[in-house]
C-alpha cells in the first residue's frame, strides 16, 4: 500500500483509535503486582504505526525486523505507573495476549498517551505488541494510510493493490480518522450549540435591559444632575458621580452572577473537553462585556444631562 502514489505512509493497527473495539487485558509489572489486577488496553502495530499516527515517541524505539518476538511498546501513562521515578527501557512486563497464561515482554519504547475508546474517559494504559507475529486469518485488519490523496481516489486504488495480493480480502468501510472523531463529538456539539444558542439570546436579553435600566435611572437624575450644577458644581465631576455610583451598582450584580454561573457551571461540564467548566478566560470576557455595555448606558444619559442649562431645570423647579 505504500507504493499507492499520494500515499506518505501506511500501518496496521487493531484496535483502531475511537473506533468501535476494545481489547483489554490484565498485566503485571515493576510496582504493579499481581494482586493489584491491572488492566491495559492490547493493540496490535505494525513497526511505524506510531509515525503514521504521529503519536510521538518519549523514549526508546519502535519495533525493528532484528527484535525477538517478545518485545513491547508502552504508553507512557502506563510506565509511569509500572515504573515510577526510573526508565522503563529495558523492564519486562508480563501480559497475556495469546490466552490465559502471562508471558514476559522487554519494553523497548516508551509513546505518548493515546485516548481509545471515548475522547471524555483518559487515555488508558496501552501495551503495543508487533504485529508481525501474529496470524491473521480470522481478525479483521484496520489498515491507517496518510497522504494528501482524497478518500474517493483513493479507495479504488487501495482496493487494487488488496486484489491484486487475494481477491477474497475485502476493503469494508473506508473513512477518514476525522469520521471517527465527529462521531465522538456529535452529541457533544448537538448540546453545545443548542446551549450556546440560548445562551446568546439570554446575553443579548441581559445587555438590553442592563442598558434599559440604567439608562432610565441615569435619566431619571437629570433635574438633580441640573441642580448641582447650578450650585457649582463641575460637569466632569457630575459625571464622574454619575458613572461611579452606576458601575457600584454594576459590579455588585456581575459579582452576583459570576458566583451563581460558578456553581451553574456543574450541569454541563460533561459537555466539555480540555476546558474547565469554570473557564477563567470565559468568565472574565463575559463580565468585561456586561461592565462595558453598563459603562455606556450610565454615560449616555449622563452626558445629556450635563448639557442641560441649569437655569432651565431651576425653572422646573
Amino acid at each position: 500500500l505504500k507504493s499507492v502514489p499520494g500515499l506518505d505512509a501506511a500501518s496496521i493497527v487493531w484496535p483502531l483509535p475511537l473506533g468501535q473495539a476494545r481489547w483489554l487485558g490484565q498485566y503485571t509489572a515493576g510496582d504493579v503486582s499481581q494482586d493489584a489486577r491491572a488492566y491495559a488496553q492490547y493493540s496490535l502495530v505494525s513497526p511505524d504505526i506510531f509515525e503514521t499516527l504521529r503519536v510521538p515517541i518519549v523514549s526508546g524505539r519502535s519495533f525493528s525486523r532484528a527484535d525477538p518476538r517478545h518485545v513491547v511498546v508502552i504508553s507512557e501513562n502506563l510506565a509511569e505507573r509500572a515504573f515510577p521515578g526510573r526508565s522503563a527501557l529495558g523492564r519486562f512486563l508480563a501480559a497475556s495476549p495469546w490466552g490465559a497464561e502471562s508471558v514476559p515482554f522487554e519494553v523497548i519504547g516508551i509513546v505518548r498517551d493515546v485516548r481509545y475508546a471515548d475522547l471524555r474517559e483518559p487515555p488508558p494504559e496501552t501495551i503495543y505488541f508487533d504485529s508481525r507475529g501474529w496470524s491473521w486469518t480470522d481478525w479483521e485488519v484496520n489498515v491507517v494510510v496518510r497522504g494528501a490523496a482524497t478518500l474517493s481516489n483513493l479507495v479504488p486504488q487501495l482496493r487494487e493493490e488488496l486484489a491484486a495480493l487475494d481477491p477474497s480480502i475485502p476493503l469494508s468501510q473506508p473513512r477518514m480518522l476525522r469520521g471517527y472523531l465527529d462521531d465522538q463529538l456529535a452529541r457533544n456539539r448537538l448540546a453545545v450549540s443548542l446551549a450556546g444558542v440560548f445562551a446568546l439570546m439570554a446575553a443579548a436579553l441581559a445587555l438590553v435591559g442592563l442598558y434599559g435600566v440604567i439608562s432610565f435611572t441615569t435619566g431619571e437624575r437629570s433635574r438633580e444632575i441640573g441642580i448641582r450644577m447650578a450650585l457649582g458644581a463641575a460637569r466632569t465631576r457630575v459625571m464622574t458621580g454619575v458613572l461611579r455610583r452606576a458601575m457600584s451598582l454594576t459590579a455588585v450584580g456581575i459579582g452576583l452572577g459570576l458566583a451563581g454561573s460558578w456553581f451553574l457551571t456543574q450541569a454541563i461540564e460533561t459537555l466539555l473537553f480540555e476546558v474547565t467548566a469554570t473557564d477563567p478566560a470565559t468568565f472574565a470576557v463575559v463580565a468585561g462585556v456586561l461592565a462595558g455595555v453598563a459603562m455606556l448606558a450610565s454615560y449616555l444619559p449622563a452626558r445629556r444631562a450635563t448639557r442641560i442649562e441649569p437655569v432651565r431645570v431651576l425653572r422646573a423647579e
